[in-house]
């Protein structure tokens, strides 16, 4: 999660949370580059209209806030871009 200004979010990887990625409303001049952000939320939780609805990146920051997405593996997104998955694509383990 990032806030505030000129931030960096640069090769995570982020699975089985509520939401992966997420820029706050305040956050302005942020990258967001190389992150593998699925599976947000886990598999387990529901994501029926009566549950709560994760994403795997989420800006919400305003337009013009000058935030950039790059080079990210998402399959979900808010107001960010989330290209698709290629099969040869494998998200990688934390550390690893």
């Amino acid at each position: 999660m990032a806030s505030g200004d000129n931030n960096l979010v640069e090769e995570n990887t982020a699975y089985g949370n509520t939401n992966g990625i997420v820029l706050f409303p305040n956050v302005t001049n942020t990258r967001v580059r190389g992150n593998i952000a699925v599976g947000n939320p886990p598999i387990q939780q529901s994501t029926s209209p009566t549950g709560s609805v994760g994403v795997d990146i989420w800006n919400q920051a305003p337009p013009g806030a000058n935030n950039v997405f790059d080079g990210n593996i998402c399959v979900t997104a808010v107001h960010a871009p989330c290209p698709g998955l290629a099969p040869s694509q494998v998200p990688r383990k934390p550390g690893s």
